[in-house]
């Protein structure tokens, strides 16, 4: 993307998402008089809001689940290794 390129808001187009940098000694700086916010209706901010919320829960859930599993691999190797279980 082209630094003289006009402005494009958040969530148009094929860089979505993207934000407009310029490289600076090989830093990325953020060009704050060109940048766009996309402002949504409240009811949409609150279904997002919900989704972020719910996307937040499941990984929380997944986090304590790869916990879960981390301890009974390691609880049955050393069970195993002690001979209380049969390969």
């Amino acid at each position: 993307m082209r630094l003289d390129s006009p402005p494009r808001s958040l969530g148009e187009g094929p860089g979505q998402g993207r934000i407009r940098t310029s490289r600076v000694r090989h830093r990325q700086q953020l060009v704050l008089r060109r940048l766009q916010v996309l402002q949504l209706p409240l009811e949409k901010q609150a279904v997002y809001a919900e989704t972020f919320r719910r996307l937040r829960t499941f990984e929380e859930l997944l986090t304590a689940a790869g916990g879960s599993g981390k301890e009974l691999v390691s609880d049955m190797s050393d069970r195993l290794a002690a001979g209380g279980l049969s390969a």
